[in-house]
């Protein structure tokens, strides 16, 4: 019996269970901390890490968009007349998007989760000399602060450093120092997204917290990197065979194209294919091995889905039970995309649907759909919200909400709109 309330009373310290009641009876009941716990194999210590990241995550965020907001000009979505507004891509700037990425990344790596992570024997010097040349290294101070502040030797011996030490390096495709790190990059990237699926499980619970939304965002944003094993300010065109950053530059520059100077990669998958194999044409002339280059970028480029919001209605429920008002809103989406020739089965892509109220950006709801088929075809879904809470935040002219959907595993096709509550 002692080991059982010796085992509650830990659960417990650590948010992982509630107990109700003292002696020899008492009724534990499961938290969120708890299930994540459960449904993603955490040390029972690890979820209440993940919640005190996920809490100044959000601070981070949302200090450092009103920062964004104050030095750029307002990009909102403009919100033309009807039940919807006008689906437009949806981005970052850079800075937002980088230091959200590295906390959430350092959290992860802080977590009890690699508290065994080995630093071996005169290792710190090699952590050390590998933070040297790393974007962010052993922590996120320098980035936050944009200054190089002293760091005492000690760090360097901590196993959390090194993981995420190795996770920019994995990121970043940077030699390393030993063969013995590359067993160690490899035990840590296998491990990181179960990680931030259970850090992104917490946060959505914290629903109602202003920010909310636009955390569960950034979790999006960061699947993407992990995904694409690519850096934040790397051109999302890359994601295509035969795109260099040479190529790039050149697009950018407008010496491949006057009128495509700034294409992005959902604007040249919006072109039809003809229009993008000449622009590739263009591109690619005197380079050699022009014909297969193309090919295989168009087949690599058709194979990403374009998901357009065809319809997006909105009502409320009133539960005669409790007399809560329940917000229900159905989105139609067309999906099309081409099967990739170079493999044998389609790849799949997994759709994150975001709703959040229009001034606080609190989470309203949220959803996902795979799409791993090829060719034409048409999705709904329905998120149910909290009716009373968007109309709260919902701002003037009757209230509105912002809907965004997100790619776990490509850059560059993300988008967001606005939709009327009433």
């Amino acid at each position: 019996m002692s080991v059982i309330k010796d085992t509650v009373e830990k659960l417990h310290e650590s948010g992982c269970v509630k107990r109700d009641g003292d002696g020899v009876d008492f009724l534990v009941t499961p938290t969120v901390l708890g299930n994540a716990a459960a449904s993603f194999y955490l040390t029972y210590r690890t979820p209440k890490q993940m919640q005190m990241g996920v809490r100044e995550a959000r601070k981070i965020l949302i200090q450092t968009l009103e920062k964004s907001d104050a030095d750029e000009p307002d990009n909102a979505v403009v919100q033309p007349p009807g039940n919807t507004g006008r689906t437009v891509p949806f981005s970052r700037s850079p800075r937002v998007d980088e230091i959200t990425i590295a906390w959430l990344l350092y959290t992860l790596s802080s977590t009890h989760e690699f508290d065994e992570l080995p630093v071996r024997h005169t290792e710190e010097n090699l952590n050390q000399e590998l933070s040297e040349r790393l974007m962010w290294g052993p922590d996120t101070s320098a980035l936050m602060s944009g200054n190089k502040p002293y760091y005492n030797e000690d760090i360097f011996s901590d196993p959390h450093t090194k993981g995420f030490l190795l996770i920019q390096a994995h990121l970043e495709r940077a030699k390393l120092p030993i063969s013995d790190y590359v067993n160690d990059t490899k035990s840590i990237v296998e491990n990181i997204p179960r990680l931030l699926a259970a850090m992104r499980f917490i946060a959505a619970f914290d629903n109602t917290t202003a920010g909310s939304f636009e955390l569960l965002t950034q979790f999006s944003r960061t699947k993407q990197i992990l995904e694409t094993r690519s850096l934040v300010d790397d051109d999302p065109l890359l994601q295509l065979p035969g795109f260099s950053s040479d190529a790039v530059r050149r697009m950018r520059n407008g010496t491949a194209s006057k009128r495509n100077d700034d294409i992005s990669i959902s604007e040249m998958r919006a072109l039809s294919k003809r229009d993008a194999s000449d622009l590739m044409q263009r591109l690619f002339t005197g380079r050699g091995k022009q014909a297969s280059q193309i090919d295989r970028s168009l087949d690599a480029l058709y194979a990403f889905p374009m998901v357009t919001v065809t319809n997006a209605s909105v009502r409320s429920e009133v539960n005669k039970t409790t007399g809560k008002n329940t917000g229900k809103l159905k989105i139609v989406l067309d999906v099309q995309r081409e099967k990739r020739k170079s493999f044998k089965n389609n790849e799949g892509y997994t759709l994150i649907l975001i709703l959040g109220s229009w001034q606080q950006r609190m989470l309203l709801s949220d959803t996902s759909v795979r799409l791993t088929r090829s060719g034409s075809w048409t999705i709904t879904k329905e998120l149910t919200f909290d009716w009373a809470a968007a109309n709260a935040d919902g701002g003037i002219d009757g209230g509105k909400m912002a809907l965004r959907l997100l790619f776990d595993e490509i850059r560059g096709f993300d988008m967001e709109t606005t939709v009327n509550l009433k």
